[in-house]
């Protein structure tokens, strides 16, 4: 089997509990190691009750001892919720695993029922549908080859186009802190991208304040008044008839809004209005409305559900989260999030297609980090500079000098 494990997390998390107990939501078995599994059992209290539990249930020797335990003290963090979920992502993996190997001992088995294996059709076993030979692909192959991916599409800055491209049917998701220009910056895409889009963003409704953020972009006017002259009533007119040809803004009730009923408002968009893309900012407004499972396989199963909703459409996908509160470092400046640092789940690193990361300077300067693409065609990681311009709350290049 292949071994699935980190020994340095369930020590973080072990010594992290004995120092400062509390209920969380992971089993003994979560554990790859059978010492980890017996100390946890053994939780409950300060380290003098843990090794006293211990050495009543005659496992204190097994563990390594007080050695061990003094160990795991010094090396505990303080913030357990990181481990928590990579112990389970990798304990679900390892069950996995196990499962499919049973079902090949079976299938290997002669003496065995083979309807013993639930998920597989018995009927169906002969059934090819989904295996694909190259041979009969060729054609394709060739014109990927002579053509390239043409179903890239360019986010509208000369400076991004090294490092980060737009396609429909991947999972965008952009790590950003609030404040930091990710509504702004979402919205600079979508015009540039001139397609069709639903937008499900509660931190900016209703919709007209949605509308003042898109037509100043579009105006390159300030929507209310100040120093500097603002739009005019025509122009707000002639947005207001550009926007509701293209654009659909997704409001529901804050009691009501489950990823499911998101879903189906985008269904809707996609199948009446023709939109070719979504927008959920920020994705922390969406509620859970599975509490049988831990907010961490929720966000899994979440995830999962929008990646099979952008793919059955082929549409993009763009998902703005928040990442939790980030410490600052000693010059005082906050750190760049990582998708680690993303409330609620490890998953955030695994399941979307590209990660980004915006940090907004003190100038106006927005950096936007490119972390991760799982396809090359799509970009490569690196750091994007673009100025946000206050006054007409548009995406501009950086000058170099």
């Amino acid at each position: 089997m292949i071994e699935l494990y980190d020994l340095e997390a369930e020590r973080q998390l072990l010594g992290a509990l004995i120092s400062r107990y509390e209920e969380v939501d992971i089993l003994d078995t979560d554990f790859y190691f059978n010492k980890h599994r017996l100390i946890f059992k053994c939780l409950g209290g300060q380290l003098m009750e843990v090794r006293a539990e211990l050495k009543t249930k005659g496992w204190l020797d097994e563990i390594g001892g007080d050695v061990y335990l003094s160990e795991l003290i010094i090396e505990g963090t303080y913030n357990p919720k990181y481990y928590i979920n990579l112990i389970s992502e990798l304990s679900i993996r390892r069950n996995e695993i196990i499962k499919r190997q049973q079902d090949i001992a079976v299938l290997q088995d002669r003496t065995k029922d083979i309807t013993a294996v639930k998920h597989i059709d018995c009927n169906r076993i002969t059934d090819e549908t989904g295996i694909n030979n190259f041979s009969d692909n060729a054609d394709e192959i060739i014109d990927l080859y002579e053509n390239g991916y043409g179903d890239i599409e360019d986010f509208g800055y000369p400076s991004l186009r090294t490092n980060l491209k737009a396609r429909r049917g991947d999972m965008y998701v952009f790590n950003a802190s609030p404040k930091s220009g990710k509504t702004e910056l979402l919205a600079s895409f979508m015009l540039n991208l001139k397609c069709k889009f639903a937008i499900f963003s509660p931190e900016n409704a209703p919709i007209k304040r949605y509308a003042s953020i898109l037509f100043r972009k579009i105006t390159g006017k300030p929507f209310n008044d100040g120093m500097h002259q603002r739009m005019s009533v025509t122009e707000i007119s002639e947005c207001i008839s550009k926007c509701s040809e293209s654009y659909r803004f997704v409001d529901i009730d804050p009691s009501e809004r489950t990823i499911d009923n998101v879903l189906n408002k985008f269904r809707l968009c996609v199948e009446k209005y023709g939109s070719e893309g979504i927008i959920i900012d920020p994705f922390n407004k969406i509620i859970q409305d599975d509490h049988r499972i831990n907010e961490h396989h929720w966000i899994g199963r979440t995830l999962d559900k929008i990646e099979h909703f952008v793919k059955q459409y082929n549409i993009h996908c763009w998902i703005a989260v928040h990442p939790t509160k980030l410490k600052k470092g000693d010059d005082g400046s906050y750190p760049v999030p990582t998708p680690y640092d993303i409330s609620g789940s490890s998953y955030w690193y695994s399941k979307p297609d590209v990660l980004l990361a915006l940090k907004r300077q003190e100038n106006n300067e927005v950096d936007i980090h490119i972390q991760d693409l799982r396809w090359t065609e799509l970009g490569e990681p690196g750091m994007v500079t673009l100025v946000f311009n206050r006054v007409t709350g548009q995406y501009e290049e950086k000058e170099i000098f």
